[in-house]
């Protein structure tokens, strides 16, 4: 291998370039492009922009700096599909310049360059001299680089080639290759990727921007604008009419000012692109691989269809006609069924016709269904032999729905006339089976609805029919006003026994359609009906029993009563069959029953009235029938009324009393007393039988007894009177043991008495005898109530007094002692016997056994 040239060689030739412009040194500024460059050109011939940034002698390399300078990029020489890679010249900028906007490109001729008289004179700048050792840092950064060169030059290895040599002449050889993508990048490295970053060249200082004016910066920069252009002019006369210099020489410094500031910001952009070049490029290569991609992506999916192609031309054909021929079959196989399904339709049709002349509802209507089906499973709407097909289909079966809804009718309507001519009871299990068919029938041809609305009207016609031919005659309003109550009664009567059978009869006639059925619309549809029919008879019979309004509201009670009772039952026994409220008759007869009660009212005070008007006020005998009443009354059997012979009943009208007696209790009363009692008695009866009444018949009876408060004034001064009575008798007793109280103080009963009494000492036994015998005259004149009150206070009173007295004496032996337990146990016994009273309490008792004597 060679070695590399020796030192003094290369400065030598470094001496011989000393002549050579820096720039010569630095990297060129403008970029190479893929067009050819022409030697041969004059400098004339370059394009305006160059010749702009070069103009009158000044060298472009005078802003370069090593930093700025322009290497060579590995990206420098991409091509496109139809060009070579060739360097790029000044020459192919053109007008695209930065420095080209200053010229015009209409002209073809130079401008004459100025003498040294039209440039105005500069401050000479102090150049430093450049000495050879100066280089000695660059010769050392490029000597690798020049040996390659040389060795490249010389194609002998003149120096021993290492790896990473190795590899950037690899690198070298890919710049070389060309390709037809317009985005291909060739990977050569530049020269600064062969020097380390330690050893690259410093950056020098910039030009500064802020030399250039403002106003080429600011957004509204026009030429066009006057004040703009004389700004940028500095206000110098271009033209020449005035100023001290002359036009040519101020055009120069203009310019000369102008081309320095473009050439300014062209260095400060072309380091704004050096700084963000490897991004740029990162993406372009990123771009170049993704096209390259979509390349190899196209290329395969050519392949593959190409194998399709070939697939389909060697391989799917017969499978394809194999399968065109299975579908074509299916397809015949299917319009073969639809036209036996066709068939089978059409001749389905007199079928159905000669079982509905034969009476066979059922397998017409499972005919019917099942050509339904099909219709409906093969989609044949669509045919014109069957277009009409499906109506009269349906003709058919609403044509058995009418048959079976007139035996649906026939069977209920005839059965109800039976049960109502013979009075019987209806035979379930033999209707049901009647009616199932039928029903069932209507079910299924969606009739029973329909058939049941027109059930519910014949019902309606019938029911009127009942009462018309019970009431007798063709215009009942007016013979019924004349006909006797008895008359009436009964024929009402037979008429509402008819009316219950009939409702009792479509009651069942409506479970059995329910179980049948088994559908929440028909029951509702059916229950509906019963209520229909009960309402109906309820409206009819209001009429009836309206037109008697005078008539009933002054019936005797035990008549009315009965009327009462009779249509009450009727309403009741309808409501509970239908489950609903009937107002059509009730409120008919709440009207009447209001009127009697008010006439029974008012019949009732007069009499009362009339019997305290005419009264003696002395007590009467009490006879045995008041006394029933009240006992009855009193017992609440207002309804158990007995009726008694008449041999019984005069011996109880001779049975009499002095007093009238409620709960154990005897009273005077007289004559007017009783007869209101049994006006009471009669006011419970009329709310016995007339319930829904009760509060107004209660209104009426207080109404009744108003005038009897006339006497609770004297009955208040008789009661206050009867107090002071009671109390006067207290007192009285009070002082008689007051007295005999002073007695048995008098005695010394640890002595032997003088006198004694048999069971107790004198005072004892005085004492319980005046209390026995104010017993005897009080239970003689007062009632027990009062009996008991007044006799109460006197026994309290005295076991309170004699306990206190008895606590305050002195017995100091035995015998006294028991002296005075003797009158004691007198006194409690004798006045325990007592009747209908309270015995007194055994304070005193205990009060003597609380006695303490000295002996013991």
């Amino acid at each position: 291998m060679s070695t590399a040239p020796p030192r003094s060689s290369l400065d030598k030739r470094i001496k011989q370039e000393d002549t050579v412009p820096l720039i010569n040194y630095s990297r060129p500024l403008a970029r190479e492009r893929p067009f050819a460059r022409d030697d041969s050109t004059s400098p004339n011939s370059r394009p305006p922009s160059i010749r702009s940034a070069t103009s009158f002698g000044r060298p472009l390399g005078r802003f370069m700096t090593g930093n700025h300078a322009r290497h060579h990029s590995n990206y420098s020489n991409f091509s496109t599909m139809s060009e070579t890679a060739l360097p790029w010249t000044t020459r192919d900028i053109g007008f695209n310049a930065i420095s080209g906007v200053l010229n015009d490109p209409a002209k073809t001729k130079d401008v004459t360059k100025p003498n040294k008289a039209d440039i105005p004179p500069v401050t000479h700048a102090s150049i430093a001299r450049i000495k050879p050792s100066d280089f000695e840092s660059y010769l050392e950064h490029i000597q690798p680089a020049f040996e390659r060169y040389q060795h490249n030059k010389l194609n002998t290895p003149s120096y021993p080639v290492t790896p990473e040599e190795e590899l950037e002449e690899e690198d070298n050889k890919q710049v070389k290759r060309t390709s037809r993508n317009p985005y291909s990048l060739p990977q050569l490295l530049s020269s600064e990727s062969l020097l380390d970053d330690d050893t690259k060249t410093p950056p020098r200082d910039l030009p500064m921007l802020e030399n250039v004016p403002a106003i080429f910066f600011e957004p509204d920069f026009f030429l066009e604008n006057p004040h703009v252009f004389d700004t940028v002019c500095e206000g110098a006369d271009i033209v020449g009419n005035s100023g001290p210099n002359p036009p040519l020489s101020t055009n120069s410094i203009l310019q000369e000012k102008l081309s320095y500031y473009l050439d300014t910001v062209e260095i400060h952009l072309l380091q704004e692109i050096e700084n963000r070049s490897s991004s740029f490029f990162e993406a372009l290569s990123n771009l170049q691989q993704l096209h390259q991609q979509t390349l190899d992506c196209v290329s395969q999916i050519h392949t593959i269809r190409q194998k399709m192609k070939q697939i389909q031309d060697t391989e799917c054909q017969d499978g394809l006609s194999m399968i065109r021929l299975q579908v074509k079959k299916r397809n015949l196989e299917k319009l073969h069924q639809v036209t036996r399904t066709i068939k089978e339709i059409r001749s389905a049709q007199p079928t159905i016709q000669s079982l509905l002349g034969a009476g066979d509802y059922f397998a017409a209507l499972d005919l019917i269904d099942q050509t339904k089906t099909t219709l409906q499973q093969h989609d044949l709407s669509e045919i014109k032999a069957l277009a009409n097909f499906s109506a009269q289909l349906d003709e058919m079966q609403k044509a058995v729905g009418v048959m079976m809804q007139h035996d649906f009718l026939s069977i209920l309507l005839s059965d109800l006339s039976y049960r109502l001519e013979n009075k019987t009871k209806v035979d379930q299990d033999e209707l049901q089976d009647r009616l199932k068919p039928s029903t069932t029938g209507l079910v299924r041809t969606d009739m029973l609805l329909p058939t049941l609305q027109e059930y519910r009207e014949r019902l309606m016609v019938d029911i009127k029919d009942i009462v018309r031919k019970n009431s007798a005659v063709e215009d009942p309003s007016k013979p019924l006003k004349t006909m006797s109550f008895t008359g009436f009664f009964d024929m009402l009567h037979t008429m509402f026994d008819t009316l219950i059978h009939t409702i009792d009869c479509i009651a069942v006639y409506h479970q059995l359609v329910v179980q049948i059925t088994h559908q929440t619309e028909i029951e509702k549809e059916s229950a509906e009906i019963v209520f229909s029919a009960a309402d109906v008879t309820h409206v009819r019979i209001a009429k009836i029993i309206g037109l008697r309004h005078d008539q009933h509201i002054l019936l005797n009670p035990t008549d009315f009563y009965r009327l009462s009772d009779s249509i009450q039952h009727f309403i009741v026994h309808c409501e509970q069959v239908c489950g609903r409220t009937c107002y059509g008759l009730r409120g008919t007869w709440t009207s009447q029953q209001k009127g009697f009660i008010d006439h029974f009212h008012m019949e009732r005070v007069k009499q009362e009235a009339q019997l305290i008007e005419n009264e003696q006020w002395t007590a009467s005998e009490v006879p045995s029938d008041f006394q029933s009443i009240v006992d009855r009354i009193c017992d609440g059997h207002i309804y158990d009324e007995q009726p008694i012979n008449k041999n019984e009943e005069e011996k109880e009208q001779n049975k009499s009393t002095k007093h009238l007696v409620m709960h154990d209790t005897h009273y005077y009363v007289v004559g007017c007393s009783l007869l209101i009692i049994k006006m009471f008695e009669d006011y419970l009866k009329c709310v016995v039988h007339l319930e829904s009444m009760a509060n107004e018949i209660t209104q009426k009876l207080v109404e009744l007894l108003k005038p009897l408060t006339e006497f609770d004034r004297i009955v208040e001064d008789y009661r206050n009177h009867q107090g002071e009575i009671h109390a006067k008798l207290v007192a009285i007793m009070n002082e008689r043991f007051a007295a005999h109280i002073k007695a048995m103080q008098a005695l010394d009963f640890d002595q032997e008495p003088q006198e004694t009494g048999k069971n107790a000492n004198i005072y004892m036994e005085t004492l319980v005898t005046e209390t026995v015998r104010l017993h005897k005259v009080l239970s003689k004149y007062l009632p027990v109530y009062d009996l008991k009150f007044i006799l109460s206070q006197v026994f309290e009173s005295f076991t309170t007094q004699l306990s206190h007295q008895i606590n305050t004496m002195t017995i100091k032996t035995e015998k006294g002692k028991t002296r005075l337990e003797r009158d004691v146990l007198f006194f409690t016994r004798r006045l325990k016997s007592l009747s209908h009273v309270d015995p007194p309490s055994n304070a005193v008792i205990e009060a003597v056994d609380a006695i303490i004597t000295e002996e013991e």
